[in-house]
């Protein structure tokens, strides 16, 4: 239930409810008390919830004592709770999970998508609400697996709180307030679940955003999403001169459906590496004038994993990598390598010359010719399965051995300038956050959720300890992290 212990920090004086629908403009965490880390070091800043403060008395669930990172093991022993066990090594690393992301799967009630049956009873191609499923199932896997990290360091820790923006067909968004907002055709509903843990004890802040969506987009807009996507411009042109007819309306205006699902992770410990992955679905197409269906004419998968560690270990390197390499081989073995490079290149900030991290997998424009059968479709819906799944099992593990190793000041001082090099990139190269902060009406706290709670810039800063220099000689030439596996 990720709604056991939580408290809301409203930026708008609304009714307080414990579970149900909030609005866009809520910001929350889960834990007033700071990161639990090592004695030898600074705790955390805390995030201020001057609201929450005021109302604390008013809240029901918080009646029990919250324990704090900052209580000595007395304390916590007294309160009934684990006392936290710091080691000066990483624990061995252990890939097994608490879940099972299929059994998150079959349990998926749709909610902004249908499923869609013929007469006859024959499914039709149903992707929209196949791919609501397959976001949705690794929303709840991934966050699941956090949360059973926070309650591993201290029974009564960080919970996720969940945040539901729908926006209904026939112009209705079911939130606390009801708003007009105009949906498109392609889904009966639109909107999102954003999932966020903040200051936790494990993690510092980590967020897992969902959205579904569908309307129409302005010539500009078509524009601004093929810029950089020159498979799907081509597609494009192809499409319009043979075609059935133009795609869009007379304004050139096209309507659209969209499925994604993103997440950054931040854990506390400088140790454990942060982490990110974004799978999507899109379908561009029109609306049928008889019967007023939206039908799809392109359509294509995007997607990737990354990981950023301050403090590189070859081991969680090639355990990422060989995971995302075991999910990519069943479709094509020449995937991997070929969108290892393709991340190698994406992350690149531009300005430093240097690498966000130590890289992943990224695609784009993943689609099908005018010639394949939809048995190809189906193996490209069966890849993007097999990578999103696999998330947890190449992530979660790293964060574990590393969530409560001792670290110095000197290492906590690297991370946040590397928190610094995430804000660059982000802001000024990633293509989902330039999108969504051009586009009117977006859910600016969901884009933003990628950004770390503290973060550090020091003028003409250069790597001096040898943990800086190796990371940094990783950072600026992309390694073969399974160069060593290949040869045994």
């Amino acid at each position: 239930m990720w709604t056991s212990r939580f408290r809301i920090s409203l930026l708008r004086p609304l009714s307080l409810y414990p579970v149900g629908f909030l609005t866009a403009a809520s910001l929350v965490t889960t834990n007033d008390s700071s990161t639990a880390t090592g004695s030898n070091r600074e705790t955390a800043p805390p995030v201020a919830k001057p609201f929450v403060s005021r109302m604390k008395e008013k809240l029901p669930w918080k009646k029990e004592k919250t324990p704090s990172s900052q209580m000595d093991a007395k304390e916590l022993g007294e309160s009934g709770n684990k006392q936290i066990p710091y080691y000066e090594k990483p624990l061995p690393l252990d890939p097994k999970l608490k879940s099972s992301w299929d059994n998150f799967h079959d349990q998926i009630e749709l909610i902004f998508t249908k499923d869609e049956k013929l007469n006859e009873g024959l499914s039709k191609d149903n992707m929209k609400a196949r791919m609501e499923r397959l976001v949705r199932a690794t929303q709840e896997h991934v966050c699941y697996e956090a949360e059973q990290l926070e309650l591993e360091a201290c029974r009564h820790s960080g919970y996720f709180i969940t945040l539901h923006f729908l926006k209904k067909n026939k112009n209705i968004i079911i939130t606390v307030l009801i708003i007009v907002v105009i949906t498109g055709a392609a889904s009966p509903h639109s909107g999102g679940l954003t999932k966020v843990l903040s200051n936790g004890k494990v993690f510092e802040k980590a967020g897992v955003s969902v959205s579904v969506s569908s309307g129409s987009l302005s010539p500009a807009a078509v524009q601004q999403m093929t810029a950089d996507h020159v498979e799907l411009k081509q597609l494009l042109v192809i499409f319009c001169l043979f075609g059935q007819k133009k795609l869009g309306d007379e304004k050139g205006n096209v309507e659209f459906f969209a499925a994604s699902v993103s997440s950054v992770i931040h854990p506390w410990n400088p140790h454990a590496p942060t982490g990110h992955f974004n799978y999507r679905y899109f379908e561009l197409g029109d609306v049928d004038k008889k019967t007023g269906e939206f039908v799809c004419k392109v359509w294509w998968y995007g997607g990737g994993a990354d990981l950023t560690p301050s403090i590189i270990y070859d081991e969680d390197c090639a355990h990422f990598h060989n995971t995302l390499k075991q999910a990519c081989d069943p479709t094509d073995t020449s995937l991997y390598p070929l969108y290892k490079k393709w991340c190698d290149d994406y992350f690149l900030i531009q300005h430093r010359n240097e690498r966000r991290g130590i890289g992943g997998i990224f695609f784009d424009d993943l689609t099908c010719g005018t010639n394949d059968t939809k048995n190809s479709k189906e193996r490209l819906m069966g890849f993007v399965k097999d990578c999103a799944s696999a998330y947890a099992k190449a992530y979660i593990p790293l964060v574990r051995r590393h969530a409560f190793q001792t670290y110095t000041p000197e290492e906590k001082d690297w991370q946040q300038l590397r928190r610094g090099r995430y804000v660059e990139f982000n802001l000024m190269y990633d293509r989902g956050t330039k999108f969504g902060l051009m586009k009117s009406g977006s859910r600016i706290e969901s884009i933003l959720m990628s950004l770390p709670l503290t973060a550090r810039w020091e003028y003409c800063r250069d790597p001096v300890h040898d943990f800086e220099i190796a990371a940094h000689k990783v950072y600026t030439n992309p390694h073969d992290w399974l160069a060593n596996a290949t040869k045994k």
